[in-house]
């Protein structure tokens, strides 16, 4: 992503395989973002849903198939996902926009937000407390595009494997969550927040 400062925030697709365990996860193969700036997995990308794999046989061969396939229909909505991500950094945002996706993103409504916004952070609790930590992450990201749908976008990300309450995880229960918990639904939700603002 070309930023405003001439700088190259990189994003890169991530090829992620999922070994299934005790019939609770299956396997699969799909592809994630992942953002150099941080080293920071923003999720799977929103659009490209995981491809399930035959768990008997030869199941290198069917990772190999899924993934060949997936390959070569990934090619134009890859491109088409990266092109978005540049008009993100390209599309101002700020005031109450800013505050009412930041809040979207944590569970809170426009007017929730608001109130939010006007109480000292040491009142704020459960999601009014996790948007102060969004703003946190928010004023601590060179994106290279300050003001932008772009950092917006990433602040949540930030917030979603490095925020309060994600940082004492480890580093794998931390990858878990954003590829397959709660983390990586919220962040597929930031995502296509971010894409209605573009």
């Amino acid at each position: 992503v070309h930023t405003a400062k001439g700088l190259q925030d990189m994003v890169s697709p991530l090829l992620t395989l999922v070994f299934g365990y005790g019939f609770k996860i299956a396997d699969s193969a799909f592809f994630a973002d992942f953002r150099w700036f941080c080293k920071n997995q923003m999720g799977q990308v929103a659009s490209l849903v995981a491809e399930k794999v035959r768990h008997h046989r030869g199941i290198i061969e069917n990772y190999d198939a899924v993934l060949t396939n997936r390959i070569l229909e990934l090619s134009g909505e890859l491109q088409q996902h990266y092109k978005l991500m540049q008009r993100m950094a390209d599309v101002a945002l700020d005031g109450d926009k800013l505050r009412h996706y930041l809040g979207s993103c944590v569970g809170l409504s426009s007017q929730q937000a608001d109130a939010a916004f006007l109480l000292p952070r040491k009142e704020l609790k459960g999601s009014a407390g996790a948007l102060g930590d969004v703003l946190d992450c928010y004023a601590q990201d060179d994106c290279g595009a300050p003001g932008t749908v772009w950092q917006a976008y990433n602040a949540t990300t930030r917030y979603l494997t490095h925020g309060s309450g994600h940082h004492k995880s480890t580093e794998v229960t931390r990858a878990r969550n954003i590829i397959l918990g709660t983390a990586g639904k919220e962040a597929t939700k930031a995502f296509e927040l971010a894409s209605e603002l573009v």
